[in-house]
C-alpha cells in the first residue's frame, strides 16, 4: 500500500477534506475529475 495523507480545513461553518496518495497524478474534487471544473476552480 503506497503512502496516504488526509488534511483538512475550516473556515467559519465550512470545512474541506483532501486526501492525497500516490497513483496515476489524476485530480479529483469531490469526485468530480478537475477537466470537468469550471475554470474558476483551477
Amino acid at each position: 500500500m503506497g503512502k496516504v495523507i488526509v488534511s483538512s480545513g475550516k473556515r467559519k461553518t465550512a470545512i474541506a477534506r483532501a486526501t492525497i496518495k500516490e497513483g496515476k497524478g489524476r485530480v479529483r474534487i469531490n469526485g468530480v475529475p478537475l477537466e470537468v471544473l469550471p475554470n474558476e476552480l483551477k
